[in-house]
């Protein structure tokens, strides 16, 4: 699910084996992503927007996906991304999202099973888990849009 305050949400459905379960859809709010989540009773929800905000220049996470070659936002403090919300808005808009899922599915709390939890994704890093590394020459959403089309491992 990506986070844009503009845009809304925009959310795609996969099943256990990885198979997309309806056509990737856009909604408007919090509360219609709290009425989605509660209606398809997900066992996991993949949020792309940050699950917290951090206490230094970027996050673990982002700094070990930059060492694997994948690119991704610094994730500033909420007081920082304050301050610029023209461009950070889209993180306050994952705020919402997650406090929607988390009455559905809790935060992931770093455990050994994500089952019943709601997460952070990183839509580079998925798309590279199911499809390798983007080839050269192949525009970003367009290699992303295939990885969900298709939905399975490579």
């Amino acid at each position: 699910m990506w986070a844009e305050s503009r845009k809304g949400f925009h959310v795609v459905v996969f099943d256990v084996a990885r198979r997309l379960v309806a056509k990737p859809c856009r909604i408007g709010n919090a509360d219609e992503l709290h009425g989605l989540c509660e209606e398809m009773q997900p066992t996991v929800i993949a949020i792309d927007a940050p699950g917290g905000w951090s206490t230094a220049k970027s996050r673990r996470a982002e700094r070990e996906l930059a060492r694997a070659g994948i690119r991704s936002f610094c994730t500033p403090s909420r007081e920082r991304a304050a301050q610029v919300l023209n461009f950070y808005g889209w993180m306050f808009n994952g705020e919402a999202a997650y406090a929607a899922a988390a009455q559905v599915c809790p935060h992931f709390d770093g455990g050994a099973d994500v089952a019943g939890c709601t997460m952070e994704v990183f839509p580079n890093a998925t798309a590279h888990r199911l499809r390798g590394p983007q080839p050269k020459g192949v525009s970003k959403v367009r290699w992303r849009r295939a990885s969900v089309a298709r939905g399975r491992s490579r």
